[in-house]
């Protein structure tokens, strides 16, 4: 199992719990995480033409796009480089 599969799984079983917090603030739930992720994951695919094992170079700041990107490149088979 890898982290994408797991955070599917959390969508499944934990959908209405959250996912992403500030402090006591949900930001997203588990079930709204991995719908989104999978979305992005799926454009990245057919709008970029990525393919499994692809490297994706990401820069960006600590916050909740970042953790949704990153899921999404595991979710699409495809390998994060943090820049």
């Amino acid at each position: 199992m890898n982290l994408a599969s797991l955070l599917v799984k959390s969508g499944a079983c934990r959908a209405d719990r959250p996912a992403i917090a500030i402090g006591t603030e949900t930001v997203v739930t588990y079930g709204a995480l991995a719908a989104r992720v999978a979305r992005i994951a799926a454009g990245l695919r057919r709008i970029h033409g990525l393919q499994t094992g692809d490297r994706v170079a990401i820069a960006m700041k600590n916050c909740p796009a970042s953790i949704e990107t990153l899921f999404a490149l595991w979710h699409g088979g495809l390998a994060p480089v943090p820049i």
